[in-house]
């Protein structure tokens, strides 16, 4: 739709230089008049063969590099964070789309107390729901979900790389993901084809939706999880835990 609205404004300039210069060849009759228009239609010609070559390249080559990616609707995204972060805060994680566990983990256990531990900013953006089993039977399921990622609703979630959680001498440690570093570049059409589609070569917006982060541990009955110095963690406090009925 922008090439055709750009080729009938480079078809109304065109009709605009052509009059211009013919009214110039006949109002100004002196001597040297004829060649100074002469040259302002060469001036004009070359200036339109310029737009003309720019607006091909643009409509032959639009930019193939986004032809490759997935886009979503932010609107979709915030209602997938909504339902996610619901069903795991009531414990219905069987209603949580299976798309989004990323990660799941299980632990023996058969000790009376764990200590859970988290390094600095690997929970920054996520929420640790815990659901107590009805027995004691000596086992820990650890579930990471992860809702999708955007940028200027492109999907990223492929690069995403979720928190890692290990059992290792008899503390649980939740460490922080592997950063991955992605660099975008964006092409924009030259001036002269903006100037017929109005659109600004130099403003620039980004919009990163980050999704939610949960993970969920399923732990023994009466398993008591505490913190480094073996204080009992208290919901909504320090690693911001909450336990579901």
């Amino acid at each position: 739709m922008i090439g055709i609205y750009s080729v009938l404004f480079l078809a109304i300039l065109i009709g605009i230089v052509y009059l211009v210069s013919t009214l110039i060849n006949k109002v100004v009759n002196k001597k040297g008049k004829y060649s100074y228009s002469k040259r302002v239609i060469k001036i004009f010609c070359v200036y339109l063969a310029i737009m003309l070559i720019c607006l091909a390249l643009d409509l032959i080559n639009p930019g193939k590099g986004l032809s490759d990616w997935k886009t979503v609707s932010t609107k979709n995204l915030d209602k997938e964070n909504s339902v996610v972060y619901n069903a795991a805060s009531k414990g219905e994680i069987d209603k949580i789309d299976p798309a989004f566990l990323v990660e799941k983990w299980k632990f023996t256990y058969h000790e009376r107390q764990l200590p859970i531990s988290s390094e600095d900013e690997a929970l920054s953006n996520s929420n640790i729901f815990v659901e107590r089993k009805n027995t004691n039977d000596g086992e820990i399921d650890a579930l990471y979900y992860h809702t999708r990622l955007s940028m200027n609703q492109l999907d990223l979630t492929k690069y995403f790389k979720p928190l890692q959680l290990e059992l290792t001498d008899g503390q649980l440690r939740i460490m922080k993901p592997q950063q991955r570093e992605l660099k975008f570049s964006e092409l924009a059409n030259v001036f002269s084809v903006n100037q017929f589609t109005g659109v600004n070569s130099f403003s620039h917006h980004s919009e990163f939706h980050d999704g939610v982060s949960i993970l969920y541990l399923r732990i023994p009955k009466d398993l008591q999880l505490t913190d480094e110095s073996g204080q009992p963690v208290q919901p909504k406090v320090g690693l911001n835990i909450e336990y579901v009925n």
